[in-house]
């Protein structure tokens, strides 16, 4: 079994993987996201360390394959 990054790597290289990867180059942060970790913008903006978590959620609770610190302009409804 692949773990995370070797999965994304391999498939971004068009390599052989156990299941496709899951990533996402825009935001992932919903109001549900943020009401699960208690980390809600636009107070995030202002603290790295919220929106660090804010980012590794998409790994750690969604199970994305990768970590996206990206944060296009605002809040999505799930």
């Amino acid at each position: 079994m692949l773990t995370a990054r070797q999965r994304h790597l391999a498939a971004l290289r068009r390599q052989h993987v156990d299941r496709p990867s899951v990533a996402n180059p825009t935001s992932i942060v919903t109001t549900d996201l943020q009401d699960k970790l208690g980390i809600h913008f636009p107070y995030a903006h202002q603290d790295a360390t919220q929106m660090a978590a804010l980012a590794l959620a998409g790994h750690m609770e969604l199970g994305y394959d990768v970590v996206s610190p990206i944060f296009a302009g605002g809040t999505h409804e799930a």
